[in-house]
């Protein structure tokens, strides 16, 4: 009874991307994000990705989900402007041993491309 009762505690926080108790919902919006240059439109599109394949298991606790402008994933050294393999995001995903997201279909081709314009797209 117990396992049972946990496995149904686990499933029911698996749909919820935020904390009912600090309202962390309303924390941010990619609406937020200024996608009205160029870099703007490659971090956006970046941060969707991200947000739609990384945060279910990265949730919004998480520094990275919190990381809203590409200088935090830089200052956070997770990013190195204009070098895709090189940056830390990218070996996370790809270069760990283990791929990710982790239990979940590896990025697609044309994730990656997203992910490589963002960040060939930043000034190193």
């Amino acid at each position: 009874m117990i396992k049972f009762t946990l496995l149904l505690l686990i499933m029911a926080s698996c749909g919820q991307d935020f904390n009912t108790s600090t309202f962390d919902e309303s924390k941010f919006s990619l609406a937020e994000i200024d996608r009205s240059t160029p870099k703007g439109e490659r971090f956006f599109q970046a941060y969707q990705l991200l947000d739609a394949r990384c945060t279910s298991c990265h949730d919004y606790h998480d520094k990275l989900a919190n990381w809203t402008k590409s200088e935090d994933w830089i200052a956070g050294s997770y990013v190195t402007p204009g070098n895709f393999e090189g940056s830390k995001l990218v070996q996370r995903l790809q270069f760990s041993g283990s791929n990710m997201p982790l239990g979940s279909s590896a990025l697609s081709s044309e994730d990656i491309a997203i992910l490589r314009n963002w960040i060939e797209g930043l000034n190193p």
